[in-house]
């Protein structure tokens, strides 16, 4: 018999390779010189110390096995945990980026209600001060024209006191007829 094969082992994305366990070697060369020296009871012992070498391979395989499928459910939780927090994260930056939009809409809606508050305001005022100009105007105007009026009735007094008194009226008949004519 000669040395043992060594094993190659294919797991996902790699291949790893293991060289035979010392104690198959051991195992092996123990096997021979029992063959050489007495064949029958050699094989005996032989076999069970392969089946022990091979018991514990199987036990490292099983433990490396083991080993991996811990550290990749590990890996993989740690991963799942990372992926959850970023997400919580993210959403949490998404609300307060969303809060404050919504802060910054009802703050322009607040200024863009005081400022139309405010042009109506201005637009009232503007609308107040021609409205008192325009009185104002009229105002005068009417005065002008009363005092105008009056000045033309004082006149017109004393145009018809003047003829009055210019000509002698023996009756009220001829003064009324005298004013009347003159106003006419």
């Amino acid at each position: 018999m000669g040395q043992s094969e060594d094993t190659v082992v294919e797991s996902g994305s790699h291949i790893e390779y293991s060289p035979p366990h010392p104690s198959i070697h051991n195992a092996l060369a123990l096997l021979q010189q029992q063959q050489q020296a007495s064949p029958a009871c050699s094989l005996t012992s032989a076999c069970s110390s392969l089946s022990k070498a091979v018991n514990h391979k199987a036990e490292a395989i099983a433990e490396a096995y083991r080993t991996r499928v811990e550290a990749e459910a590990q890996a993989y939780l740690e991963a799942a945990t990372r992926k959850a927090e970023a997400k919580s994260q993210r959403l949490q930056a998404e609300a307060e980026r969303s809060r404050m939009h919504d802060e910054s809409k009802a703050i322009d809606l607040r200024k863009r209600e005081e400022q139309r508050a405010e042009q109506l305001i201005h637009n009232a005022e503007v609308k107040a001060d021609r409205l008192l100009a325009r009185a104002r105007e009229e105002a005068h105007t009417i005065k002008a024209l009363a005092t105008e009026e009056s000045e033309k009735v004082l006149a017109d007094a004393l145009t018809r006191t003047e003829r009055v008194r210019m000509f002698p009226f023996h009756s009220v008949r001829d003064k009324t007829r005298a004013l009347c004519t003159c106003t006419s």
